[in-house]
């Protein structure tokens, strides 16, 4: 009795370990996902989300009908956080019910949020924060953490420095009151004051109510020569059409979260004119100089995913994901983490675009241009 039960035993064991054996293998053929998690709906800044998404999705549909990951699909898998940094936590916890190999996220608050609670690190998760060149998300370093796009202190730093350049001297400032806002409103501060200036005006906003009123009657009525905005996509382009419909003829100048066409086609061509806009990545337009634009137009001609619309939030999911996708393609073949994957990769030709990054390295772009609006939107870099 006691060999039958033994043996009963024995072939219990066996079951089992097929059976787990069996289990991984499929959830090892399964698909891999990567959390977006982003305001989708209900807010300002929801548009610009929408499009960073479809972006996202058209690439993971062109990787999958490349032969995806090793064979396996890519699924994005979108999560709402509505633009509440907390929602964003709680969102990035959730994901983590769908297994996923990284996550993406929205704007400077909601992925300092991310980092404040230690999420990357403690799930093993790489982030890409799309949409934010902060350095309260780039410093200090987190070995988790991979950007994709020049910060915004080089962004700022060109753009006070080519203002100064040709002698514009009288300088105002909008600044969204949050980590992100605070943080371009002291770079700008701090090249002005190392440049022997300072700032005529400055005027912050509640981004959670984007009530832009205030703060626009009083930097229109100024005096300045020219206006840095350190505002989100939505608000800048408010406050451009307030601006001039209150008078203001001075030069506007905003941050690479303002797409140059969606300006346009808010405001209208007259009040866009004049308009600069600094740019972190190739010119959308040129398709002919910049491989990775033609790449990225033809991904949206043969997509099937509706909505897609060829600007800045859409190219910026469509090459977070390629990024990704690069990564975890090397991860499988060398049989190591998507994140040594992700450091390992120097000087990564994606087609007149270069990432580059080590360990001690993680801002992997120091591309930054300014193109400003011409007469009848004309857009010229």
């Amino acid at each position: 009795m006691f060999r039958l039960i033994t043996k009963m035993g024995f072939a219990w064991v066996l079951a089992l370990a097929s059976f787990l054996a069996l289990a991984q293998d499929a959830a090892l053929r399964g698909p891999v996902r990567i959390a977006f998690i982003g305001p989708l709906e209900g807010v300002p800044q929801a548009p610009i989300a929408q499009d960073a998404l479809v972006g996202a999705r058209i690439y993971a549909s062109r990787t999958n009908s490349s032969g995806g990951i090793a064979g396996r699909k890519l699924e994005i898998v979108p999560f709402d956080d509505k633009f509440d940094p907390a929602q964003t936590v709680k969102k990035v916890q959730e994901s983590t019910l769908v297994s996923p190999s990284a996550i993406l996220t929205i704007g400077t608050a909601p992925a300092l949020a991310v980092l404040e609670a230690k999420l990357p690190e403690s799930l093993n998760l790489p982030l890409i924060p799309m949409r934010t060149g902060a350095g309260s998300v780039r410093e200090p370093l987190n070995p988790f953490v991979f950007h994709v796009r020049a910060g915004y202190r080089q962004e700022l730093q060109n753009i006070v420095s080519q203002l100064l350049a040709v002698g514009v001297e009288r300088i105002a400032l909008l600044y969204q009151d949050d980590a992100f806002g605070q943080y371009g409103r002291g770079v700008v501060r701090a090249i002005m004051s190392k440049n022997g200036k300072s700032l005529v005006a400055e005027a912050a906003y509640d981004r959670t109510t984007a009530d832009l009123a205030p703060a626009t009657r009083k930097l229109a009525a100024s005096g300045s020569d020219a206006l840095i905005m350190v505002a989100g996509g939505a608000q800048s382009m408010q406050f451009v059409a307030h601006a001039r419909d209150l008078g203001y003829k001075g030069q506007i100048v905003g941050l690479s979260d303002v797409d140059p066409n969606q300006l346009i086609s808010k405001v209208g061509a007259q009040r866009a004119r004049n308009v600069a806009i600094s740019q972190v990545f190739p010119n959308l337009n040129n398709a002919i100089a910049h491989p990775l634009v033609r790449e990225f137009k033809k991904s949206i001609e043969q997509s099937e995913i509706p909505n897609a619309r060829p600007n800045n939030a859409t190219f910026e999911g469509w090459l977070s994901v390629k990024f990704l996708v690069e990564g975890l393609r090397r991860a499988a073949a060398q049989k190591k983490s998507l994140k040594d994957a992700l450091e390992s990769f120097r000087d990564l030709d994606l087609g007149s675009y270069r990432l580059s990054f080590s360990p001690a390295q993680h801002e992997g772009s120091t591309l930054v241009n300014l193109l400003i609006i011409g007469a009848e939107g004309r857009i010229i870099y």
